[in-house]
C-alpha cells in the first residue's frame, strides 16, 4: 500500500493505491475502512497481465481518492486480503492533515443591484 503524499492540507485529495502481485486466483480483499476524518471520493480497480521472456506477471491495484475533512494525524490501514486460508496485511500508513496557511479569499459579487 502507498499514498501519493503523507502530509496534505485540509480538503486536498490523497491517492491511496493497494497493489497485489502474483497469482490472483481466489484473492479476496477485506472491505477497506478509513478514519472518520476522510471521505472516499472515488474507488477504482485495475488488473494488469503481461508476459516477458515467457514469464507471466499479474497484478491488481485498488485505487482510492480520499478527501480529508478534519485536521490531525490519521492512520490508513492496515488493509488485509486472503488467498485460500492465508491472510495478508499491509503496513499502516500515517497521514498528517494540516489546516491551510491562509483562509480562502473573499470574492465580492461581480454585480451589485440597488432598488
Amino acid at each position: 500500500a502507498k499514498v501519493d503524499k503523507t502530509t496534505v492540507e485540509l480538503g486536498n485529495p490523497v491517492q491511496l493505491t493497494i497493489t497485489v502481485n502474483g497469482d490472483l486466483g481466489g484473492l479476496r480483499f477485506e472491505p477497506a475502512e478509513f478514519p472518520g476524518g476522510f471521505v472516499v471520493a472515488s474507488r477504482s480497480q485495475a488488473t494488469n497481465f503481461s508476459i516477458q521472456g515467457g514469464v507471466q506477471e499479474r497484478s491488481m491495484s485498488l485505487v482510492y481518492l480520499l478527501i480529508p475533512h478534519e485536521a490531525g494525524t490519521f492512520q490508513l490501514g492496515p488493509f488485509s486480503f486472503t488467498k485460500g486460508k492465508q491472510k495478508f496485511e499491509t503496513a499502516p500508513i500515517e497521514i498528517t492533515v494540516t489546516k491551510p496557511a491562509l483562509p480562502p479569499k473573499f470574492r465580492a459579487p461581480a454585480e451589485r443591484f440597488t432598488l
